[in-house]
């Protein structure tokens, strides 16, 4: 698995991930409008704003992006996993946490 910084080019492909997870994992959890917002939360001009004021992490197997997360400053938001991947440690492999995060960017903070 390959850990990167998302590019303009990534959006859309992100996007499908994050809905395609929200679909998947929220919608039998939460009500038809709680789930119509966390999708228009995670919008294309949000995640092109979090790689600006930060970056948008993904990660790839296979060539595929298969997760993401975003880190701005000292916060993580975004974080998502193809649902066929859940529970496979796709999250343990490339953990898209603050301090692997942190490390990766060299941001020198610990």
């Amino acid at each position: 698995m390959k850990l990167r910084r998302s590019d303009s080019a990534d959006i859309a492909t992100i996007q499908r991930l994050i809905r395609a997870t929200i679909e998947s994992s929220y919608a039998e959890v939460y009500p038809p409008r709680a789930v119509r917002h966390f999708k228009e939360f995670h919008s294309a001009e949000r995640i092109r704003e979090r790689q600006v004021a930060g970056a948008v992490l993904v990660a790839e197997l296979d060539g595929q992006i298969v997760a993401t997360g975003a880190i701005v400053g000292a916060d993580i938001s975004g974080v998502f996993v193809h649902p066929q991947l859940q529970g496979h440690g796709v999250g343990e492999g490339e953990r898209l946490d603050y301090w692997t995060a942190e490390k990766w960017l060299g941001s020198g903070r610990s």
